[in-house]
C-alpha cells in the first residue's frame, strides 16, 4: 500500500527527491531491493539535495539485500 501510495505521489510530483527515497524505502521492505537502488538513483537525479541522505538509505539496502 505504501508502495502504491509513493508512486503516485512520484508521478505526480516528479521532482521531489523525498518522495522517491520514501518509495525505496517501501520497496526495500517487500525484498524489491534493486528496484529500491533504482528508485534512490532516481531521487539523487531529481533533487541533488537528498544526495547524503540517499547515500546513507543506499548503504542500508545494500545492507540488507546482502542478508537475504
Amino acid at each position: 500500500k505504501a508502495e502504491q501510495l509513493f508512486t503516485n505521489i512520484t508521478s505526480e510530483n516528479p521532482d521531489i527527491g523525498q518522495a522517491y527515497l520514501q518509495l525505496a524505502v517501501a520497496q526495500a521492505s517487500q525484498g524489491n531491493f534493486n528496484g529500491s537502488i533504482e528508485t534512490v538513483n532516481t531521487a539523487i537525479e531529481v533533487d541533488p539535495s537528498v544526495e547524503r541522505q540517499a547515500q546513507d538509505l543506499l548503504q542500508k539496502i545494500r545492507s540488507a539485500k546482502g542478508g537475504r
